[in-house]
């Protein structure tokens, strides 16, 4: 026998579905434990086993994985549609497209005083420091 018991493992898979496609009969804990006659005070102790939302986890993703075909047949219709934010995400799940992001670090005069000020660096690091921003701010040595 698994770790889990085959109660345990209907509860899991119970926590993994989404409640719009639960049975109309067993949305909610308490519909469950009264469905298999159990305490809820026995669901509320399974959640907190080691292990357990690791396993709900994995049995959400094999839900969601069942489901990815009519996912990405949505996501395809809307993309050839032209709507942007999907033919966006198409590209990306066909690795061919990537968003770049760029960072920039500012400093002026001041926060370069004090960062050096406070700094026990060598010389060699200080000039190191004051070369970069001047790269960073465009001036040339």
């Amino acid at each position: 026998m698994g770790l889990w018991s085959e109660r345990q493992r209907q509860f899991q898979f119970f926590l993994a579905t989404p409640v719009e496609l639960r049975t109309k009969d067993c949305k909610t804990e308490e519909q469950f434990a009264k469905r298999f006659d159990l305490k809820p005070e026995t669901l509320a102790m399974w959640k907190l086993l080691p292990g357990w939302w690791d396993e709900v986890y994995s049995v959400a993703l094999s839900i969601i994985g069942a489901a990815l075909p009519d996912i990405l047949e949505t996501l395809v219709v809307r993309a050839r549609s032209g709507h942007v934010t999907a033919i966006k995400l198409a590209l990306q799940a066909l690795g061919v497209f990537t968003e770049k992001s760029e960072n920039k670090q500012v400093f002026d005069n001041d926060q370069l005083t004090l960062i050096l000020d406070k700094s026990d660096a060598s010389t060699d690091e200080l000039q190191a420091a004051l070369a970069r921003k001047k790269t960073i701010a465009g001036e040339e040595e």
